[in-house]
């Protein structure tokens, strides 16, 4: 059984002793079913973990309640996930787009540099050395 926080978190959370979640651990002991069950959650991904950035934030049936009291629905976050998309797609874009104008920045410095080399050889014999 896989026990995701520290022992003394994890006793919080699931409202046993320390001495518990150490035997859990050490396989002399085994969770309760409403332990396990939540032990399971978590471990897929299904429970909220018990963090400060979550603090406030709960689900209401199928909303998801911001620590603002902003109600978001599935189809919302999704459309927020597109949108994060679609801004990632921009901000590459832009970064392949800078990096193509430095590229050709130098070539036309580069190019600048042999013409003046070339004009500073036509000036030199014009008025000597």
């Amino acid at each position: 059984m896989h026990i995701p926080f520290d022992d003394t978190t994890t006793a919080a959370l699931l409202g046993v002793s320390v001495r518990t979640v150490a035997d859990w651990r050490a396989g002399r002991r085994h969770p309760g079913p409403t332990a396990a069950r939540l032990l399971d959650l978590h471990q897929r991904g299904q429970v909220i973990p018990d963090r400060a950035a979550w603090y406030g934030y709960a689900f209401d049936g199928g909303t998801l309640v911001c620590d603002n009291g902003q109600r978001l629905h599935p189809a919302q976050i999704g459309q927020f996930r597109l949108f994060f998309d679609m801004l990632n797609n921009a901000h590459a874009d832009l970064q392949a787009a800078r990096a193509e104008l430095a590229r050709q920045d130098e070539y036309i410095r580069m190019l600048e540099g042999k013409n003046a080399a070339a004009n500073a050889a036509r000036i030199v014999p014009l008025f000597g050395e």
